[in-house]
């Protein structure tokens, strides 16, 4: 998510394309076990989950792509290169 929005602009369009592609991850949080994210996933639809039922990584990324890059912005008037310094002094 963040090479396309960092590719694509961050336009209401390309967020909202963006929150449709993690629809299906959201809907799989009540698939296997409550909450988690499987391992791994076929690359051919159906999709389907593989591996262990629960893999922190997967969950993490998920939560770091809604929280970093769709969340709404917490600084609209701040300039990106603003924001990219306020994000390296929290690490």
């Amino acid at each position: 998510m963040t090479a396309y929005l960092r590719a694509h602009g961050r336009s209401r369009q390309t967020l909202s394309y963006c929150r449709r592609l993690l629809e299906p991850i959201l809907a799989h949080l009540s698939d296997a076990g409550l909450g988690q994210i499987s391992e791994i996933f076929d690359g051919d639809p159906p999709h389907k989950p593989r591996g262990c039922i629960a893999q922190a990584w997967s969950v993490g990324e998920i939560l770091r792509v809604m929280s970093e890059e769709l969340a709404a912005d917490p600084h609209p008037g701040q300039r990106e290169s603003e924001k990219t310094e306020s994000k390296s002094r929290r690490r």
